[in-house]
């Protein structure tokens, strides 16, 4: 399983990464309101959301190819999923989802490093989406 789907970013998922093939990942993005303090703990509870619905919908997936498909086939699942855990820590704004080819800087986990660019993602805007990003 060569995933990053944080969507795709479990743990467990991470330590599939082989730096020779980085393109094989499809990775998450979820973009905050703004920079408070409220705003940025209302990603990361979106971010679990997120995770959580992809841990059970990607449980099964045995590459990229496979995730991404299923990503884009149940993205209002994702949407749902994101709305309701904005709801259920009080906010009323728009949260939405889109999948799509999206800039990424460099990250690490542990000693793997997924280098900057281009990859397919599923991305959460909530609200306005001017705040600070969480990557994976």
């Amino acid at each position: 399983m060569l995933l990053l789907i944080a969507a795709l970013c479990l743990p467990a998922w991470v330590a599939y990464a082989r730096p020779d093939n980085m393109q094989d990942y499809v990775r998450l993005h979820v973009i905050a309101q703004d920079d408070s303090d409220a705003a940025q703990a209302l990603k990361l509870k979106v971010r679990d959301a997120c995770l959580e619905h992809a841990q059970t919908l990607l449980k099964d997936c045995q590459d990229a190819e496979e995730a991404w498909t299923l990503v884009n086939q149940h993205l209002d699942a994702f949407t749902q999923a994101a709305q309701t855990a904005a709801r259920a820590n009080g906010f009323d704004g728009e949260v939405c989802a889109q999948t799509g080819i999206f800039e990424f800087p460099d990250r690490q986990y542990g000693d793997v490093v997924v280098p900057a660019g281009e990859y397919r993602a599923l991305r959460i805007v909530i609200g306005s989406g001017e705040g600070r990003n969480w990557w994976c």
